[in-house]
């Protein structure tokens, strides 16, 4: 976790969340995604993360902490609405 600027302010950024391959599937990235937000909750009011339209799991998990995209352009927002599609028929 660190810091970042966004809109001319500085809030948390949740980096680079990772579980390790023999530890997927034990459904620790919930957990360990809601450790992170405690503790960035106490330095910054809001947070951003950065990810690829490919981590269909992990993108789930940051749905739920209430993270949404941010799309400037007309590419991001049909890759976008790919992964919300893909999304809806794994549920």
């Amino acid at each position: 976790m660190v810091w970042g600027e966004w809109n001319k302010e500085t809030i948390g950024r949740l980096h680079w969340v990772e579980i390790t391959p023999e530890f997927q599937g034990k459904k620790l990235g919930r957990p360990l995604i809601a450790e992170a937000m405690k503790l960035l909750s106490q330095y910054h009011r809001q947070a951003y993360l950065k990810t690829q339209e490919s981590s269909l799991a992990a993108i789930h998990i940051y749905n739920q902490f209430g993270f949404k995209p941010v799309c400037t352009t007309n590419e991001q927002q049909t890759a976008w609405d790919r992964v919300f599609h893909s999304l809806k028929k794994r549920v």
